[in-house]
């Protein structure tokens, strides 16, 4: 397991609702802001890279996937400074798995 719910859990004081619509959203925006910020990488667009990455970060910090979080954080910082597109393509190739394995098991954890 790659994530944590355990952030959501404390900041939905309980309202269990709340942490399932939270993750229902994840589920929903993720695919699409993963395949934005591929699609930024592959075209080498330091811009676009630094959006999407900017826009997942508290997500997926949120949910507890920590180690991802810190390769999003190192994608949006070289795409803020338009640095190190060799890191970026090294770090998006060794999250988008995980990511797409914590979707998935969110989806059959909670019948999403």
């Amino acid at each position: 397991m790659h994530y944590s719910l355990d952030k959501l859990n404390e900041l939905g004081d309980g309202d269990q609702d709340f942490v399932i619509s939270v993750i229902a959203v994840f589920v929903e925006e993720t695919p699409d802001d993963l395949e934005s910020l591929g699609n930024a990488v592959t075209s080498e667009d330091y811009t676009a890279i630094y959006q999407a990455s900017h826009k997942m970060k508290p997500n997926i910090d949120l949910m507890g996937m920590e180690e991802v979080t810190k390769e999003i954080l190192s994608i949006e910082n070289n795409g803020k400074n338009k640095s190190n597109m060799d890191a970026i393509k090294i770090a998006f190739t060794a999250v988008k798995p995980i990511i797409l394995e914590t979707i998935d098991e969110l989806k059959a954890t909670y019948s999403l």
